[in-house]
């Protein structure tokens, strides 16, 4: 009993000794995702594997501690971020980057119809300067009943030049 509790402690000396190591700063990569992959690996490692002494043996605890592991399970990893790629592009790559093909389709459009919406959008802007040329004359003056319906029926000669453009164009 006391040759395995001696054993223990040996491990677990080996383990915090580890441990320091990598919190020193003396694993070779000091960036990023290698860093976190790095201090992982150490972190998951026995002291048995670390040495390479005993084989890898799988059973109910180990697993889920090497599942942990980036650089024993890159193939896993690869396999899984195939089948999530798999099942994104299931119904084809339009209905998964829809934003993509909306603007392409868009802007495809507005170069075919640049001149017609051009057209479109003076004739808009002509009806929008009337509309509140109007309302600045009316807010600031008091207007007659000529001048209201001058106004009125300008707006009204606008609107109707807007929904003749739009229909013909």
């Amino acid at each position: 009993i006391q040759g395995k509790l001696k054993a223990m402690s040996e491990q677990g000396k080996n383990i915090e000794t580890l441990r320091n190591k990598l919190i020193a700063g003396k694993n070779e990569h000091s960036g990023g995702y290698q860093k976190f992959a790095t201090a992982q690996f150490y972190e998951n490692l026995t002291s048995e594997q670390y040495q390479g002494v005993v084989p890898r043996q799988v059973n109910a605890l180990s697993v889920s501690r090497d599942t942990l592991n980036p650089l024993l399970n890159t193939s896993i990893l690869k396999q899984r971020l195939a089948a999530i790629e798999h099942y994104k592009l299931l119904n084809g790559a339009k209905y998964a980057r829809w934003p993509h093909f909306f603007m392409a389709q868009t802007a495809s459009k507005v170069w075919k119809y640049k001149f017609n919406l051009a057209v479109k959008g003076a004739a808009a802007y002509m009806l929008y300067r009337e509309v509140e040329q109007y309302r600045n004359l009316n807010a600031k003056t008091v207007m007659t009943i000529q001048q209201g319906m001058a106004g009125v029926g300008s707006i009204g000669a606008h609107s109707a030049l807007l929904i003749g453009v739009c229909g013909l164009l």
